[in-house]
């Protein structure tokens, strides 16, 4: 009987244990939680809760803004943006369409002269390496399309620039 008791709480320990470690699914749409969303229109009202008659907390006016999903109920998202601002959007004016933000500068250049110049902006490289030549320098709350990311690294578009930058500087993919 004592082994008993302690195989099932090792196979409870295991279960919670490998679903402790996995992406949680929305049970909602399917789709993993959190996961990253844009603006589709140029005027999106954030509510506090999940629905219209919750009072509008924050007015959004910038087409492609980039969101963090961290909750769905019904057709609305709970969604929060790079300054950790939360609140729910009803999912048909987002879009699952890939645009960050440019928000930092963490690249090794080694001249003190380089690092004043690149004060709130960040460099867009020709290839993933921070060796191959700089394509553009942005400056910090750019929005760029993302093309595709690799490890490290995101290919992105910046009007008519396609070039390299490396996660830690953008915001909005996993």
């Amino acid at each position: 009987m004592y082994k008993l008791i302690l195989i099932n709480i090792w196979i409870i320990f295991l279960v919670f244990t490998i679903n402790s470690n996995s992406f949680e699914t929305s049970i909602v749409t399917g789709l993993p939680i959190p996961r990253y969303v844009t603006l589709k229109s140029t005027e999106v009202k954030m509510r506090v809760g999940p629905g219209k008659k919750y009072q509008t907390s924050y007015i959004y006016q910038c087409i492609n803004q980039p969101f963090k999903i961290i909750a769905e109920f019904d057709n609305w998202r709970k969604v929060t943006d790079i300054d950790n601002t939360q609140g729910w959007i009803h999912q048909s004016l987002l879009s699952g369409v890939n645009y960050v933000i440019i928000n930092n500068n963490k690249i090794s250049i080694k001249k003190d002269l380089e690092k004043e110049l690149l004060k709130n902006k960040s460099l867009i490289f020709k290839s993933p390496d921070e060796n191959s030549p700089p394509i553009i320098k942005v400056e910090f709350g750019t929005l760029a399309r993302v093309i595709k990311c690799e490890s490290e690294w995101c290919k992105v578009r910046i009007e008519k620039y396609n070039g390299w930058i490396r996660k830690i500087n953008i915001w909005g993919v996993n």
